[in-house]
């Protein structure tokens, strides 16, 4: 595929690129390798077309000035979109639980308790945190409870303050549950009831820099989840970070990652304590034995609420294992956050924007769709189809607009087309067979989840999943044997 000029980087701009990576991981902690500087360049694209700027003009503005503020953000909106959902990784969140929370109960019950979400992007985690610490401390009202949520990404920071999601954000979430948390509003988005807001709170922070400023009062966290966050510094700026990491904590104090981090705290001055398929780390003084793993009895509390919250009205009791369970498809279901798109007419332009690659076209139609502007993101995702008709992504991106707009008969071709360019495209296959399921068609959903569990299972757990934004295959194997159950 050939790009007009304006679009092209031209091959001289090889050595500026490296140094505005440079640039990038000093000011966001970046690590930037080969699949990385592709990001990096299709970021580029993206912001050159949003200010009709050429590419090589933007980039050599900011490698000659240096990156200023206004930049360090754009870059952080276009490099950190991430990806997460309400109460994910059930077993840290269990052992969260056991071995933090159940110290907090009875005679041990501190006056005050904070949780530091560092990484928190749109808002998910420190919300579901909300709702767990309600139901395990029955006394929360009488105690100093804080949850902070920061992120270096500005945008979506502004969606967790909003505290309003679309269906994509509960999926293994059973529809009883979503209700009992979130009140459903009229443009089909789903919020977060004020009870779980009281307490959350976000702020801008960027972990690469020298000062974090967390609460007024300079009182650390006695909690820190940084989950699916380290994996993207440099191998010095995760041991930085986790040094700093202790050095905050109190004595006693905990530190949460997501499972495939755990390398970067092999060596570090935390100790590791094991419960039930899950690691937490915990800080001890110099002097304490450090607690290799421990072995207690089953947990105490469901990590989803499993009685009576401090709602008015009562919670049906339910067994365990049914707040885990796959009751309705979670992706692509009924509740959806984009407005009608209108239908696109061939003569119709997007607007002025500089020329850009198919990447650029793509992340422009997220970032648009995202804000609301859900006509200009349908349009950038079909010129990503003018730009390359042998690419299933600008397919797979269209279908998901057509499918939150309620168009999903549109939906179902544009994925039957995605997978006719790529038959192993593993999302498009969860998709259709999740809009089967929907519909009610169980033999059709069961063969694309069929298909799309095969193609899983022969990829390492924590691989990447393309067009997943962050989800990695062990995850989301284990949402589609759910839902073939």
């Amino acid at each position: 595929m050939t790009l007009p000029d304006r679009a092209v980087l031209p091959r001289e701009t090889e050595e500026e690129l490296h140094r505005l990576g440079l640039l990038v991981e000093k000011r966001l902690g970046l690590v930037f390798s080969e699949k990385r500087s592709r990001d990096l360049r299709q970021a580029i694209h993206s912001i050159a077309a949003l200010e009709q700027r050429p590419p090589a003009e933007l980039l050599r503005d900011w490698t000659r000035e240096g990156l200023s503020n206004a930049a360090t953000v754009l870059l952080a909106e276009h490099l950190t979109i991430g990806e997460t959902y309400f109460f994910r990784e059930p077993k840290t969140l269990r052992a969260f639980e056991e071995l933090v929370l159940k110290r907090c109960t009875g005679g041990n019950r501190p006056r005050r308790f904070r949780i530091w979400c560092a990484g928190c992007s749109t808002g998910e985690e420190p919300y579901t945190l909300s709702m767990i610490l309600h139901r395990v401390l029955p006394d929360i009202r009488s105690m100093d409870v804080s949850i902070l949520g920061t992120d270096i990404n500005p945008r979506v920071l502004e969606k967790a303050r909003r505290g309003e999601y679309s269906s994509w954000s509960f999926r293994g979430l059973e529809k009883s549950l979503r209700d009992r948390f979130f009140e459903h509003l009229e443009d089909g988005t789903w919020s977060v009831k004020p009870h779980f807001r009281q307490g959350v709170s976000f702020s801008l922070l960027n972990l690469a820099d020298e000062e974090w400023p967390l609460w007024d009062d300079g009182f650390p966290p006695d909690v820190l989840f940084c989950r699916n966050v380290l994996i993207y510094f440099s191998a010095d700026q995760r041991k930085k970070v986790v040094l700093r990491f202790h050095e905050l904590l109190p004595a006693d104090g905990w530190l949460l990652v997501a499972p495939c981090e755990s390398s970067a705290l092999l060596a570090s001055k935390f100790a590791p304590v094991h419960y039930e398929g899950a690691t937490l780390y915990r800080k001890q003084d110099a002097a304490e034995p450090k607690e290799a793993g421990v072995s207690l009895p089953g947990p105490r509390f469901s990590a989803l609420p499993a009685g009576a919250m401090l709602d008015d009205a009562p919670m049906e009791e339910k067994p365990e294992e049914a707040f885990f369970s796959f009751e309705e498809p979670s992706f692509l279901a009924a509740e959806t956050f984009l407005e009608t798109v209108p239908e696109y007419r061939e003569d119709e332009e997007p607007g002025e924007a500089c020329s850009e690659s198919v990447g650029a076209c793509l992340q422009n139609a997220r970032i648009l769709a995202d804000k609301g502007r859900h006509a200009e993101a349908l349009q950038w995702a079909l010129k990503a189809r003018e730009l390359d008709r042998t690419a299933p992504e600008p397919l797979y991106l269209a279908a998901l607009i057509s499918s939150e707009t309620g168009n999903e008969k549109e939906a179902a071709a544009s994925l039957r087309s995605a997978l006719f360019l790529d038959p192993d495209f593993i999302m498009a296959h969860y998709a259709l067979g999740s809009l089967a399921l929907k519909s009610g068609r169980r033999d059709d959903a069961d063969r694309h989840l069929r298909n799309a569990e095969v193609l899983l299972s022969s990829l390492p757990p924590d691989a990447p999943l393309r067009e997943g934004d962050g989800l990695r295959a062990g995850e989301l194997l284990q949402t589609v044997r759910g839902l073939r159950r």
